[in-house]
């Protein structure tokens, strides 16, 4: 058993250094944790460098990756000076996307005042709930 850093009942890595761990390369074990089940082969050990290495390239691509089986549920903005919609968040859930995009209106509220925007019937940013059917409401 090696230490464990996250939570194994959604997302973990589990990691641990041999005693010879060959200096730059260091072996040792390496698997990831989803939803209580074991992702990789953690006896046949590996360079944890190189693992590194890997989740380096994975984290180069955070927030820029979505999984609609895996969370249905987006909060969208849009840009209303340039037209473009721009994406927010995305949750597995509508209470969760509901919330993120009431707190997103506050955030509106501090980084474009409605005193110099005119608020959500002026220029402000508009927030969307979009659900796993493309059904899209307004959050005011």
């Amino acid at each position: 058993m090696g230490i464990v850093v996250g939570e194994k009942s959604r997302f973990a890595i589990e990691y641990q250094l041999d005693l010879r761990y060959g200096g730059v390369w260091l072996y040792g074990a390496f698997c990831y944790w989803i939803a209580d089940e074991r992702v990789g082969d953690f006896e046949a050990g590996t360079s944890l460098r190189d693992a590194l290495f890997q989740i380096e390239q994975v984290l180069k691509g955070r927030g820029r990756r979505d999984n609609d089986e895996l969370a249905p549920w987006r909060v969208i903005g849009l840009d209303t000076f340039a037209g473009e919609e721009y994406r927010i968040a995305q949750y597995t859930t509508e209470a969760e996307a509901e919330a993120k995009a009431r707190d997103y209106l506050e955030e509106l509220e501090r980084t474009q005042p409605t005193a110099q925007s005119g608020g959500q019937t002026g220029i402000q940013d508009r927030v969307y709930v979009v659900g796993p059917g493309g059904s899209r409401r307004r959050v005011l």
